[in-house]
């Protein structure tokens, strides 16, 4: 029996005979088959991601193609929802029709409020206690007959005592002729603010019978309308002689 001598030699790591050509050989082939090398550092990559470089060209091409139509289908969905976007207005910009009706009429109540009760307050405080002063009335001269002329009228006063209108008339100006005549008493007929009301005179032919007579404009303190003060007429008909007639209801 023959002793076989064993002997064993190492090899460093990319020293193995035929090593280098056998690798080169196989790259080949894969270059010839159309395969795609994988990069040295993509070793350390997940499986899936290196068989997904090893695809054929074919593949890639048609994956490609796919991707395209795709991206196109997108861009197309992309542009039309865009475009309903600009076409939409933005609600942030229009109010609800209820908004604007809503406005509107604070503003009527607003102006309402302005043109009565402001209206009024201006009237009262400002412009009639110059007109009328303490007594609550005006005071006009005109001829009533009785011993009065032209040169020496007669003189109305009026007033307002604690909501009972009085006129205090004075023939020619003659303190012995003066007498008192008694109104409408506003607190009996519910005239608004009976006390603070304004007792406004003028004077006129009114029934066309040659004779002046006095008409009884009673004033409120408040507005019933925009710029419309609340008011009541009645005429006092003179008969010449110095006398008025009992007071008739006027508009």
């Amino acid at each position: 029996m023959l002793d076989a001598k064993t002997t064993t030699k190492r090899y460093r790591r990319g020293e193995i005979p035929g090593q280098k050509a056998d690798a080169q050989r196989i790259l080949d082939e894969m270059d010839e088959q159309g395969y795609t090398r994988v990069p040295r550092a993509s070793r350390n990559a997940p499986a899936g991601a290196t068989r997904a470089a090893l695809k054929r060209p074919q593949a890639q091409e048609h994956d490609t193609e796919d991707d395209e139509d795709a991206s196109y289908q997108s861009d197309r969905r992309h542009t039309r929802t865009t475009s309903r976007l600009q076409q939409q207005p933005d609600p942030r910009r229009h109010w609800h029709p209820l908004v604007w009706v809503g406005l509107t009429l604070a503003l009527l109540v607003v102006l309402w409020l302005a043109t009565t009760s402001g209206a009024a307050w201006v009237t009262t405080h400002i412009s009639d206690p110059g007109t009328y002063g303490p007594t609550h009335g005006n005071i006009v001269k005109t001829v009533l007959g009785g011993g009065d002329s032209k040169a020496e009228r007669s003189t109305i006063i009026a007033m307002n005592n604690g909501g009972q209108v009085e006129l205090m008339i004075l023939i020619a100006n003659n303190p012995a002729k003066a007498h008192l005549l008694t109104g409408a008493n506003l607190v009996m007929l519910n005239f608004p603010d009976p006390a603070g009301a304004e007792i406004q005179l003028q004077t006129g032919d009114f029934n066309g019978d040659g004779h002046q007579d006095i008409k009884v404009n009673i004033l409120a303190t408040s507005f019933d309308m925009p710029f419309h003060r609340y008011s009541q007429s009645t005429i006092l008909y003179g008969d010449g002689k110095g006398g008025l007639k009992p007071p008739q209801q006027g508009g």
